[in-house]
């Protein structure tokens, strides 16, 4: 299997697991309980890591691969950060996954802009796909860390925009290949 492919299953999965987790199996169809859906999603999340972490490795040295790494570190922190939060959700402890949760989220998306920003300065992605990462970053630091949105109707259009970005990075990479 080549690296691309694999780079890419990371970002499709990045984008269709929670999907896939919380909506069909945890919500829709009902199949799981609420402890192993948050598990479930937690483990799926370290594919977001993961898949930065092997484009961050493929790219050329510059300016965009350090800010790449810098987002890399705060995603790398923020996952596990999330992983707790979703440990709390878990168990039903949601005053312990608010306040984790609020955190974490806002910094991984803050790691997403210094991503998205790097590729864009590196060329690495289409400059606006590398753009839109990196407005998406922004957007979702903004409003998870500084605004305070949790689940209301502003936070429930980040997540969706984050899964669609996610799919067409996998996509591209896997043309890649």
């Amino acid at each position: 299997m080549k690296s691309n492919t694999i780079t890419g299953s990371f970002f499709l999965l990045a984008g269709l697991g929670p999907l896939v987790v919380y909506i069909l199996l945890g919500g829709v169809l009902d199949v799981l309980s609420t402890l192993q859906t948050e598990l479930i999603a937690s483990w799926i999340l370290l594919s977001v890591p993961i898949a930065f972490m092997r484009t961050k490795d493929t790219m050329p040295t510059g300016i965009g691969k350090e800010m790449a790494q810098i987002g890399l570190l705060i995603l790398v922190i923020s996952t596990a950060g999330g992983m707790v939060a979703d440990s709390f959700a878990s168990v039903g402890n949601m005053g312990g996954r608010e306040a984790v949760g609020r955190l974490t989220w806002a910094s991984m998306f803050l790691g997403l802009a210094f991503t998205g920003f790097g590729y864009y300065l590196q060329e690495f992605f289409n400059r606006i796909l590398s753009g839109l990462l990196a407005l998406l970053g922004c957007i979702g630091f903004l409003a998870i860390g500084i605004g305070g949105v949790a689940d209301d109707a502003s936070g429930e259009m980040i997540w969706p925009l984050f899964m669609l970005i996610m799919l067409v990075l996998g996509v591209t990479t896997l043309r890649r290949a």
